[in-house]
């Protein structure tokens, strides 16, 4: 499961790379990732990210179904990974109306990836987890102070350190649930 995640992480990454090789990232710096969802020759590549992110996430989810906090968890992990086919078939450029849904599915999903990361880091307890945890919410803050009202332009940038921190605390988690006195025994069911 952990290389399925690592695999699914790195995809969205290279294609977000490859989105800002191909695009800039003056408009996406103001108008977020999101904004290679709308630009006619990212919009595939970015989709690869997005699906392969997605499809990640839901298998990962069945990889914390033993824990105590398992339904938390799972309802979590797969809310974000349909969120993130949601922003891709939500343009926020359509009017205001579809503007409001994509941020509210953005932001839901902002919000779902910080309580995952709390839930599943409490009883586990890694020091690497809390520090990629600090990084996620470091970038969480970029994000927010670069909101298209306060003229602060490192949207993209902010979401993308809060990404990488959100997909380090899944892959240091994984490490550390597999390391549970209980895990070998029902991992094999």
């Amino acid at each position: 499961m952990r290389r399925l995640l690592l695999f699914s992480q790195l995809v969205f990454f290279i294609a977000l790379i490859t989105c800002w090789v191909v695009a800039g990232a003056d408009k996406a710096s103001e108008q977020g990732i999101s904004y290679y969802g709308i630009y006619p020759p990212t919009v595939p590549i970015i989709s690869v990210g997005y699906v392969s992110a997605s499809i990640g996430l839901w298998r990962t989810a069945s990889y914390f179904r033993f824990l105590e906090q398992s339904n938390i968890v799972v309802f979590g992990l797969r809310y974000i990974a349909l969120g993130l086919i949601g922003l891709l078939l939500v343009p926020y450029n359509i009017n205001g109306y579809w503007h409001v849904a994509h941020t509210t599915l953005a932001i839901s999903g902002a919000v779902m990836q910080v309580a995952m990361t709390i839930v599943l880091l409490r009883p586990l307890d890694s020091w690497r987890g809390w520090i990629a945890f600090a990084v996620q919410i470091g970038g969480g803050l970029v994000a927010f102070a670069a909101l298209q009202d306060w003229n602060f332009g490192y949207l993209m940038q902010g979401e993308t350190i809060f990404q990488i921190g959100f997909g380090w605390c899944l892959l240091e988690l994984t490490f550390q649930v597999k390391k549970l006195p209980f895990m070998p025994r029902l991992m094999k069911r």
